[in-house]
């Protein structure tokens, strides 16, 4: 594109990584003041959103794949270990402790090697379930909590960047005049919530 132009043309990389071309007899001193006003007027407002959303069919796929494995392994034959779906609850049943930390790692298994994070699944206490079994249960994380939300809606505020965040149901919408704040807000953001496995969708103006 570039061997297209005058020879003086000025080239400035946008806020959106678009090329900017002012086609002008000028040196780039000359027209900073008239690029500064391109790329200021391009920028507009943009947004993306949080959420912390575990991914339905995939998890589905991995939850099917675990229970053939248990059901096929040698060192689960004859006993009560099994894995089961249903909606956002993954239910392990086992003879004992370290049998459901097995269950356990298997599911984290079949979700790693799918791209879903670990950090989605929380997970429950073992409960006594009847005879000499004991059942678990893997929520899968779906939207951010309120008590999430607002801590770090607080968060950015704090931080001054110049973004706007606001709680939207289960999610966090954050939008701002400039892509570079709101990669910074993304940045704080996922420093500051190690422990919350946040998706950042829908970045666009």
């Amino acid at each position: 594109m570039r061997q297209h132009m005058p020879e003086n043309t000025v080239f400035v990389r946008g806020y959106e990584a678009h090329l900017v071309a002012v086609c002008e007899h000028h040196t780039e001193a000359d027209l900073r003041p008239r690029i500064d006003q391109i790329v200021e007027d391009a920028a507009g407002t943009v947004i993306f959103g949080i959420a912390s959303m575990g991914r339905d069919r995939i998890v589905t796929e991995a939850i099917e794949n675990a229970s053939r494995e248990v059901a096929t392994r040698f060192d689960f034959k004859g006993t009560a270990a099994a894995i089961a779906l249903a909606g956002q609850e993954i239910t392990l049943t086992g003879e004992a402790e370290f049998q459901l930390k097995q269950l356990e790692d298997i599911v984290r298994a079949k979700l790693a090697r799918r791209g879903v994070d670990a950090r989605f699944l929380h997970v429950g206490t073992p409960q006594k379930a009847g005879g000499d079994t004991l059942r678990q249960t893997l929520t899968v994380r779906q939207g951010i909590d309120s008590a999430d939300a607002k801590k770090m809606q607080k968060m950015l505020r704090d931080s001054k960047l110049k973004v706007q965040p606001a709680i939207q149901g289960d999610a966090l919408r954050v939008s701002g005049a400039k892509r570079d704040a709101l990669q910074e807000a993304i940045a704080l953001l996922k420093s500051g919530m190690p422990d919350l496995p946040l998706t950042f969708t829908n970045f666009r103006d």
